[in-house]
């Protein structure tokens, strides 16, 4: 009996030590990702990573990382330092050997770090944004945690040892609310209406602003920066282009709360929807804002190519906050993506019909009443006269005349021909051009754009050799401007060179005159009904409906058939230097399964919001709660990826991702409820020293959100509270009031659209629509630094600069809407005292009362006023210092005085 006491002492003594050991070895274990990843980084993948591999060694990946080098030997063996050249190298004494070479050692923690990890078999870690997230246990905390958004950040601050505020005021929450949902200040309505007695009930005045039609105006804000919208091209020339109808989708969008995902297969793959509705094309304007090169002397094929590069690096950047751009021109020198990689994903982009042309090229077409009524008529008579099918290709022309090649791909045979700047092919008398691949596809007719200088101009059309094997002839007529024309040709199958010859009796008497200026080439069967004589009225109302459209709005639109691209790997990045042909796929280190996904945009897009995909819903709400905060979970909204900043939350931003894509269906608006319901978002912005010294940033959450509004939203607010805003929604851009010397574009002779202030309120409307140039950006908008939108913008940096302070004081919009909201005041105003009327526009414009201090400011700041005005009207031929300065009395002065606090820029 002893002895069996003795064995189970002994065992319960072994079994102490052992789980001490396992916790000591536990407590000890290296992160891959906390510890090895960023010494790897800072010291080794400059030279063993995706630009270099010297001795043929990569450091990205773990099976490059462990596989033999040139040298023979293992840079990494699990468990043994002795076989790990890595090891042997950075702690090598020859310093002709020792790693990181002509460099600085290591130091000895970091050589103590790779040691630990290699004994303790060098485990290999995906970083945490390429795993799928996961729903983690709701930590149990105080009673202050009163939703599961809270627990997480309670248990934070308890590490930190810092608490949560108290809830803000009601009347600072109602603003903080009315600002997020709908970037619009409350009116003294919804204040009287949601400050009462009671305590500020959230959820209806959630569910208030929510339903908003201005909410969609708000957060299109956020979705026009990732989709470097703007009304023109960029670039030298930057001419005009009309987008609008792609932001009113949007807007639209937002305010229907389409879900998330349907968001996202319609903007990058609306076109490849069965049977797309006139909404889904529109919604393909997200990846038509690409710019558009038109200087002279510009290879079109180049810029192509860098729209479609642009295409990857932004639906990567807004989907993944990953930076695909850097594996264009060799592996990413920090994250698990090839070369190859990044070519795989521009296959997806690189079949769409749009070139680096100045019309925007494919455009969805719009129609008036009457003109749809001629669409009508046409599809009856081609119905009567053939199949109905038939009707319906003609139709499709008619609002999108695609596809159609391009007469800047011609190649001149004889210098008669010329392809110039502006496009165009242009034949004179004997030109000769080929076109190498025409996608001629056994079609029976061409439907051509031109014009031409002579009334018996020629163009006979050859397949396959110069001036043989003819299989058309055009005569072409006298046009002062461009006209389309259908012509007759005889069916060639598949791909064939295509030569045309230009002749003319009259340009040949006359040099300067064209033949023909060619701008591009349709091959269609289906136009070839309307050529018929019986169908004269219907060939009218096609060629006009087509050259006068009432509307048009940029679409994406696939390549198919003959007109599909091959894909190769670039050299450098470099078109010209094309490498393997590839075909679109998905990195194999952030999906290891081989997905069954089509080889096109819409499958690409599946793959984002199908679940495969571990970043769209953790992207999407750390973009959500920076809006919401002023900063992300993710501080770096731009880059998940190892050189990013690590969540502060992870927890946290893995429950929300989690939530997002499944109980909330992809929901914004259930989203933005979950949030704006919880005790964090509601706390007071007032601080502390002490939290100032611990979390300056506010990152981990200990108060409420404080920072200065967007340059759209300080001039919204401006003009909302003097009344001066007109709040109509949608339509084309319109442009307020700008200084003369401020409109200065490079080639004023080929700007298409000249800056005129808008007529009549079209100036007050919301920044949103506010005409924005790429070269020549709306001042005010640049000073409070919204970017031209180049390229895709993750997050506004926010600056303070002298410039904003003086762009509040003295910029014509915000001068109107002082003098405007004075004259509000002043009718408050009874005639013994101004301090109602200066308390009544306090509160207007702040959503709170003033304390007695600021009255008093301001109400001194007005008496002085007055008595300067007072002087005036004595000596009559002086004005008071504010009217020099564009004020129309004392009130309007201290309105100006209230737009400028730091409060009204500021929320909090």
């Amino acid at each position: 009996m002893l002895r069996s006491r003795w064995l189970v002492n002994l065992f319960i003594g072994i079994t102490a030590m052992v789980l001490v050991i396992s916790c000591q070895s536990n407590s000890n274990q290296i992160s891959f990702n906390n510890q090895v990843r960023p010494i790897l980084n800072k010291h080794c993948v400059s030279c063993h990573g995706g630009v270099k591999q010297q001795g043929d060694l990569n450091l990205l990946f773990e099976h490059t990382a462990k596989a033999p080098a040139k040298s023979g030997n293992k840079a990494i063996v699990d468990g043994s330092l002795s076989q790990s050249e890595l090891y042997n190298r950075i702690t090598h004494n020859d310093p002709e050997l020792r790693m990181p070479l002509e460099k600085a050692p290591l130091s000895e923690d970091e050589i103590s770090i790779l040691e630990k990890w290699i004994k303790q078999g060098a485990d290999w870690e995906k970083h945490w944004a390429y795993v799928s997230p996961e729903l983690p246990t709701i930590p149990k905390t105080s009673d202050w945690a009163s939703h599961d958004i809270d627990a997480f950040v309670k248990r934070k601050l308890d590490q930190l040892e810092l608490s949560p505020n108290d809830p803000a005021k009601a009347e600072s929450l109602l603003a903080r609310i009315a600002q997020d949902l709908t970037g619009l200040p409350p009116t003294l309505e919804e204040q009287d209406q949601f400050l009462n007695d009671k305590a500020l009930d959230i959820e209806s005045v959630t569910a208030h602003y929510l339903a908003s039609p201005h909410f969609g105006e708000k957060w299109a804000m956020m979705w026009l920066d990732l989709a470097r919208f703007a009304d023109s091209h960029g670039f030298e020339k930057d001419h005009h282009r009309e987008i609008s109808k792609y932001r009113d989708w949007v807007i639209k969008a937002f305010n229907e709360d389409k879900p998330f995902d349907e968001f996202t297969l319609e903007q990058l793959a609306g076109d490849l929807l069965e049977d797309p509705t006139v909404d889904q094309l529109i919604a393909t304007g997200f990846h038509r804002n690409t710019m558009v090169n038109s200087e002279g002397g510009v290879r079109n094929e180049e810029y192509r190519i860098a729209a479609v590069m642009d295409r990857v690096n932004t639906t990567w950047e807004v989907w993944s906050s990953t930076s695909m751009s850097c594996a264009q021109c060799h592996g990413h020198p920090y994250d698990p993506f090839t070369h190859k990689d990044y070519y795989q994903q521009l296959a997806f982009f690189n079949n769409t019909r749009d070139e680096d042309i100045g019309d925007d090229s494919p455009n969805l077409f719009f129609y008036d009443d009457i003109q749809e009524s001629k669409i009508d008529s046409i599809k009856y008579w081609i119905s009567n006269y053939t199949k109905p099918s038939t009707a319906s290709d003609v139709e499709k022309l008619l609002r999108i005349a695609e596809p159609k090649v391009w007469s800047y791909k011609a190649e001149v045979i004889r210098k008669t021909a010329t392809v110039g700047d502006d496009y165009l092919l242009q034949g004179r008398d004997d030109g000769i051009a080929v076109f190498r691949d025409f996608p001629f596809g056994n079609n029976t007719h061409m439907l051509v754009s031109f014009s031409s200088s002579t009334d018996d101009g020629i163009i006979t059309v050859y397949t396959d050799s110069l001036l043989q094997n003819q299989v058309g002839e055009w005569s072409l007529g006298k046009s002062g401007g461009n006209t389309l024309e259908i012509f007759e040709i005889e069916p060639v199958s598949g791909l064939a060179e295509l030569y045309l010859h230009f002749s003319s009796n009259s340009a040949k008497r006359n040099k300067t005159d064209a033949v023909a200026n060619v701008s591009w080439l349709l091959p269609s069967s289906a136009i070839g009904v309307l050529n018929n004589n019986e169908n004269k009225i219907a060939k009218t109302f096609f060629i006009n409906l087509l050259q006068n459209p009432k509307d048009k709005a940029p679409i994406m639109v696939e390549n198919d058939g003959l007109f599909r691209r091959n894909t190769h790997v670039f050299s450098r990045g470099s078109w010209l230097t094309p490498l393997e042909k590839v075909e679109a796929g998905i990195p194999a280190s952030i999906s290891s399964n081989d997905l069954n996904i089509s080889k096109n945009r819409l499958g690409l897009a599946n793959w984002l919001v199908d679940g495969n995909h571990p970043m769209t819903s953790r992207v999407f709400v750390n973009r959500i709660w920076e809006q919401l905060f002023g900063s992300g979970l993710v501080s770096t909204l731009e880059d998940f990826g190892t050189q990013g900043e690590e969540p502060t939350h992870p927890e946290l931003l893995n429950y929300l991702a989690v939530q997002f894509q499944t109980d909330m269906n992809w929901s914004l608006k259930t989203l933005l409820q979950e949030i704006i319901s919880s005790s964090t978002y509601r706390q007071s912005s007032k601080s502390s020293s002490e939290k100032m010294s611990i979390d300056p940033y506010n990152a981990y959450l200990s108060r409420g959100p404080r920072f200065r509004i967007s340059a759209e939203q300080i001039r919204d607010k401006a003009l909302a509270v003097s009344g001066l805003l007109n709040k109509k929604i949608g339509g084309p851009s319109v442009m307020p009031y700008l200084p003369p010397a401020a409109w200065n574009p490079v080639y004023p002779q080929y700007t298409r659209v000249h800056w005129e202030t808008s007529k009549g309120d079209d100036k007050y409307r919301r920044g949103l629509y506010t005409y924005n140039k790429r070269t020549n950006p709306y001042p005010a908008n640049a000073t409070f630094d919204m970017q031209t939108r180049d390229v895709c913008v993750s997050r506004r940096i926010r600056t303070n600069t002298p410039l904003q302070a003086l762009n509040m004081l003295n910029d014509p919009v915000f001068v109107e809407a002082a003098n405007a909201f004075g004259s509000e005041m002043e009718e408050v105003k009874t005639a013994a005292e101004a301090k109602n009327a200066i308390a009544y526009g306090y509160k207007k414009a702040l959503s709170k009362n003033p304390d007695n201090e600021t009255l008093d400011l301001l109400l001194q700041l007005h008496s002085e006023l007055e008595q300067e005005q007072i002087q005036a009207n004595k000596i009559q031929t002086v004005q008071p210092d504010y009217a020099e300065m564009g004020f129309e009395s004392p009130m309007a002065v201290i309105a100006n005085t209230i737009l400028n606090l730091d409060a009204f820029v500021v929320k909090e």
